[in-house]
């Protein structure tokens, strides 16, 4: 006893940079407890920590899915990363598939399709050994190919998969002319996680110069039968998709510079609005409103901010709720960035003169912030400067819910009226122009039911 005690003592001092020493007990998933342990298990896995770190392909990796835990969470791992060789014909398969040992012996399993990065390369969990090793053990394939998408927002996503050999594994009966191109199906591994879900409904890829369409994919294989949702360490039991791949020409709106199908049919416009010009220490909101694909869009799921910028502090200055202060004469440039994407921007002038030199709208009566359904507003809408009316040629706009109100101005003698016919999630947008004066004022309508 004294013996064991002792040596392990010195196995602490002498590994006190490698992971955690072994821990007896079990390392499979709750459901395999009772499975019956190897002969001479103990001293393997104790082996197997003492001397892993001395082997030539030792290597430190990030992983995911490690049991138990969150799956997406990486944690560092030491592992053996080895060739597969066929025990039947002794051939050694492609080094893009590797056998991986894991050192620590408290790694009690991992999950099909969780990614391991090391050596470089991301690699797929393709078969686990969850059930009946001293060590825990999965074979892994490297990814050889990143799908790219923009997310709701325009970020370029980056996905790595895997792509597999040139061998056609079947060909489009569509094909009956042997003098064209064969329309190859490819199989392709990817892990299943919140951002690859899209590929169920955005089915083209980008791979090179060429344009591939997603079929038969397959999202619902899973690691441990009877495993459910409500699982605390594994609410999600399906961590991997299989799909295969057809061939297809580029299209318009590919994006084949950026490696994004369909990217150029994507679009983000901001639309901010303001008075182009205020009088020294005058303050106003800026309003802003977006469009993406001509759309406003779905603030509900997607909420929406907005980041805010003065090119020249000591003419005005604009906080983060978008109030811009008027400091001194000149000109400034305020710039408006998505906070979801802040690649997406749009400017507007803002010039600040002396007071009695300011023009503004003026509207009587007010426009209301809201309408409820069949109620009308009546108007006048004209410009000022000072105290005096003046020329303007002023033009109504409107965006947003466009369908359930009707806008009309009467630019001769300036009569708005506005007719609420139905509620609408969306505010109505009306933005107002001077070209004249060169002003610009948008007002948000809330359109209610009854």
């Amino acid at each position: 006893m004294q013996t064991d005690v002792k040596k392990h003592i010195r196995n602490v001092a002498l590994f006190a940079n490698s992971p955690p020493a072994p821990m007896p007990g079990k390392r499979g998933p709750d459901k395999y407890t009772g499975k019956q342990h190897e002969y001479f298990e103990t001293p393997t896995v104790e082996y197997v920590y003492q001397n892993a770190k001395y082997a030539s392909n030792y290597f430190k990796a990030q992983v995911q899915g490690i049991i138990p835990g969150t799956f997406e969470t990486e944690r560092g791992a030491y592992i053996r990363s080895m060739d597969i060789v066929e025990q039947t014909t002794g051939a050694k398969m492609p080094n893009d598939y590797q056998c991986i040992y894991f050192q620590d012996t408290r790694i009690r399993g991992l999950y099909t399709g969780a990614k391991v990065k090391y050596a470089g390369n991301t690699w797929l969990a393709i078969s686990p050994f969850n059930i009946a090793d001293p060590m825990t053990q999965a074979v892994v394939r490297r990814c050889n190919a990143v799908w790219k998408h923009y997310d709701y927002y325009g970020n370029i996503l980056s996905e790595p998969f895997i792509f597999h050999d040139g061998r056609a594994s079947a060909t489009a009966n569509e094909y009956l002319d042997y003098d064209v191109i064969p329309n190859w199906y490819q199989k392709c591994v990817m892990q299943l996680n919140d951002n690859t879900r899209e590929l169920a409904y955005n089915r083209r890829i980008v791979l090179g110069s060429s344009v591939v369409e997603v079929r038969g994919l397959v999202d619902f294989i899973t690691d441990f039968s009877g495993q459910t949702k409500e699982d605390i360490e594994n609410p999600e039991p399906s961590h991997v998709m299989f799909f295969d791949v057809q061939f297809e020409p580029p299209t318009e709106y590919d994006d084949m510079e950026k490696g994004i199908a369909g990217g150029k049919a994507f679009s983000w416009v901001i639309l901010p609005s303001c008075a182009s010009e205020m009088s020294i220490g005058a303050e106003q909101i800026l309003s802003v409103s977006s469009l993406r694909n001509n759309e406003a869009p779905d603030e509900a799921k997607h909420p929406v901010s907005y980041l805010f910028s003065s090119s020249d502090s000591s003419v005005a200055t604009i906080d983060l709720d978008g109030k811009v202060t008027a400091i001194g004469e000149g000109s400034t440039t305020i710039t408006v960035a998505l906070e979801q994407n802040p690649d997406i921007t749009a400017t507007i002038e803002v010039s600040v003169v002396a007071q009695s030199e300011q023009a503004e709208f003026v509207f009587e009566p007010e426009i209301p912030d809201k309408l409820k359904q069949m109620q009308n507003y009546s108007g006048a809408v004209y410009v000022k400067r000072g105290s005096e009316v003046v020329q303007s040629d002023i033009t109504v706009e409107v965006y947003g819910a466009k369908e359930e109100a009707e806008v009309t101005f009467d630019k001769e003698i300036g009569e708005l009226i506005i007719a609420c016919y139905e509620p609408s999630q969306t505010a109505m947008s009306l933005v107002f122009n001077d070209s004249i004066n060169s002003l610009v004022f948008t007002k948000n309508i809330q359109l209610e039911g009854y």
